[in-house]
């Protein structure tokens, strides 16, 4: 399993993996949600989930290690994942665009955790199955996550770019690393995620919260003031 941040924790990118999927449609300021059934940007959530982690691990913004704010990817803006109690971020966001957050997660990749398809996948559910809570408030607000867990399943995510995530978590093979992933390879896990989409916030200061605990990890909490703006 991965737990944010060090090698045996971050399976849970759910340690709040966190995205937050602000789907391109009319402005408002409340924190209502998509439908989980919905294809904002012409994307289901599992699909969004799958490009969050390739994002989030291969990516040379390597938020997980750097604190980075996020970026805009596939037309969406990808709020890091918490790696930590208490933390923060202020972030400037463009006007009418995604914003993509699942409070709780968790993936498992090959060789680390598996030897096969079928044995990372069960490494990540039942990592997965420890999660105690988890919550997402928007302004204050808190958003229902009714209906938003997704199985993503095993794909591949890459190439890794250099400084990612993969590229420098595993240079010393500390365990359980057991493969040093270079710039340039694929890499094949399974993730599973709650994935929320939020209606587009109106420009200005909004403040987005994200909490999950799971029996390994303690709290979890990231608080985000995203500064939306033309």
């Amino acid at each position: 399993m991965r737990t944010v941040p060090s090698a045996r924790s971050r399976s849970a990118f759910a340690a709040s993996l966190i995205l937050l999927v602000v789907a391109a449609m009319p402005a408002w300021a409340g924190a209502g949600r998509i439908s989980p059934n919905g294809r904002p940007r012409g994307h289901s959530l599992v699909e969004w989930q799958r490009m969050y982690v390739e994002w989030l691990t291969t990516s040379s913004t390597n938020p997980l290690f750097t604190g980075a704010c996020g970026e805009v990817v596939a037309g969406a803006y990808f709020l890091p994942a918490s790696t930590g109690p208490d933390v923060r971020l202020e972030c400037d966001v463009p006007v009418g665009v995604p914003v993509v957050v699942t409070p709780s997660g968790a993936f498992s990749e090959i060789p680390t955790y598996g030897a096969d398809d079928a044995a990372v996948l069960a490494d990540a559910r039942a990592t997965y199955a420890q999660l105690l809570s988890s919550s997402v408030t928007v302004d204050g607000a808190e958003v229902s996550l009714d209906g938003v867990f997704r199985d993503a399943g095993v794909y591949d995510v890459g190439p890794v770019e250099a400084g990612s995530f993969y590229d420098v978590l595993c240079e010393d093979l500390t365990p359980p690393c057991v493969v040093d992933f270079a710039p340039g390879d694929t890499v094949r896990l399974a993730s599973l995620a709650e994935v929320l989409v939020l209606h587009p916030l109106t420009p200005g200061t909004h403040t987005v919260v994200l909490f999950d605990e799971f029996t390994f990890s303690g709290p979890l909490l990231l608080t985000a003031e995203l500064h939306v703006h033309p």
